[in-house]
């Protein structure tokens, strides 16, 4: 597909200049509408995280600037890790986000006091690393995945 740009003498006109700026603008657009699914994903998958108190050991929360606290000593909460299920996400999902940029402090303070919304959020990389889960096919395939689950054990756990 590549190939039709290669030739730069012939292809440089304003017609084909303006085609491929279409095709970044469209690729720009797909990545933008994935991060965004996977940043809710990932919301959706803290927030269960968090209430099933199966919070990864060694996470610290960048709003409370502490350890958590069902943390320590490896405690995932009641049931334990068996019953849950531990992903090997889990540590990615809880620190693939990151505040936008476009935040102030002063509206971030007031916004934390009543609840962020996903769109205060991005992904810290489109790429997976040892700290995020990136927005692949298979980011967004297990994190589908670990929300059904989490979301399959607070119902067990409620009956």
């Amino acid at each position: 597909e590549l190939e039709q740009w290669r030739d730069t003498e012939i292809f440089l006109t304003e017609e084909r200049r303006g085609l491929f700026r279409s095709k970044a603008e469209e690729m720009e657009e797909s990545v933008a509408l994935r991060a965004q699914a996977v940043v809710s994903l990932i919301r959706d998958c803290q927030s269960l995280i968090y209430e099933l108190k199966i919070v990864p050991s060694g996470y610290i929360d960048a709003d409370e600037h502490d350890m958590v606290s069902c943390c320590d000593s490896g405690n995932y909460g009641p049931g334990g890790d068996e019953e849950v299920g531990r992903s090997e996400d889990d540590l990615k999902i809880m620190k693939s986000l990151k505040v936008r940029d476009s935040i102030s402090q002063e509206e971030g303070q007031n916004r934390r006091s009543r609840g962020r919304s996903i769109s205060d959020y991005t992904i810290v990389s489109l790429f997976e690393s040892s700290s995020c889960t990136g927005i692949s096919n298979e980011a967004l395939e297990r994190l589908t995945n670990r929300l059904a689950e989490l979301n399959g054990e607070k119902r067990r756990r409620r009956a």
